[in-house]
């Protein structure tokens, strides 16, 4: 198992323990825009960062420049789905003790938006 897909298995089975659902792996909110885990009608994603993401800097990246085009990328990813409306909340798995009781609060309001949605289109 890749180390990224690790990292977002622990965000869904700790969503799983506290019954956070109605969401989307891989969301794709328009072509070449994806968000890790997403409640499109609600407009909320969570994306998911930490370890993995540091090693591939550390062990492949041979320069600052590269570096620098992941940060980039990642920085206009997280503008684009400003733009589109989505609230975002990037988690840090390395910072994931102190970030994880407000993970489990955001992904509760997501799910209970998107069970709202859902109820109001049936």
């Amino acid at each position: 198992m890749k180390h990224s897909n690790f990292l977002k298995v622990y965000v869904i089975e700790l969503l799983a323990q506290h019954r956070i659902n109605h969401y989307e792996r891989e969301l794709e909110i328009e072509p070449n825009v994806t968000v890790d885990i997403g409640w499109n009608a609600a407009r909320m994603a969570i994306e998911v960062n930490g370890h993995a993401n540091k090693l591939i800097d550390a062990w492949f990246s041979t320069d600052e420049g590269q570096r620098e085009t992941r940060a980039a990328k990642q920085t206009a990813k997280l503008q684009k789905l400003a733009e589109l409306g989505y609230t975002i909340f990037v988690f840090d798995f390395c910072r994931r003790e102190e970030q994880e009781q407000k993970l489990l609060e955001f992904a509760t309001q997501a799910s209970s938006k998107e069970e709202t949605f859902q109820e109001m289109n049936v």
